[in-house]
């Protein structure tokens, strides 16, 4: 399947009834460039939905925030394209960034949030680097609810 880019398509799955819910992630690139697209931001949140009655009503009810968390090298890129002879390739250099985080495409973002209000923050690492991310929640009582490392 092709999607031209400014386009859009809605994927819908079935997933077997004992596939446990949770963010997920899927990277949709063309077989054979993995490293050179997920070092671009090929990558995207895959949300399985939870059965009913799953979670406690606080939970279940609270605002879902999605955050898709990458990190660009970009030396560490431009290496991989030219090691795969890839002349299609470029950037334009940003503010002469070397290696940044986006946060649902945006650099250094910020987050506000209500007082004495539940939501369900799905984090998302979509890189291939292994670097820790410094998320930063700050006046706030947080719970882990489920955490997976590769």
């Amino acid at each position: 399947m092709h999607i031209s880019p400014g386009k859009e398509y809605q994927y819908e799955t079935d997933f077997p009834d004992d596939h446990l819910p949770g963010t997920h992630w899927a990277h949709p690139h063309v077989h054979g460039a993995t490293e050179l697209h997920l070092s671009n931001g090929a990558a995207m949140a895959l949300i399985v939905k939870d059965p009913p009655d799953y979670l406690p009503d606080q939970i279940k009810d609270a605002e879902d925030i999605l955050l898709v968390m990458q990190d660009f090298h970009l030396k560490r890129t431009k290496n991989a394209a030219d090691a795969a002879g890839d002349t299609r390739f470029s950037y334009t250099r940003v503010k002469k960034l070397k290696r940044y985080w986006l946060v649902n495409g945006q650099l250094k973002p910020f987050l506000q949030t209500k007082a004495n209000e539940w939501q369900r923050w799905r984090v998302l690492y979509a890189g291939h680097n292994v670097q820790p991310m410094d998320l930063r929640v700050e006046g706030c009582e947080t719970v882990l609810l489920a955490k997976v490392c590769s």
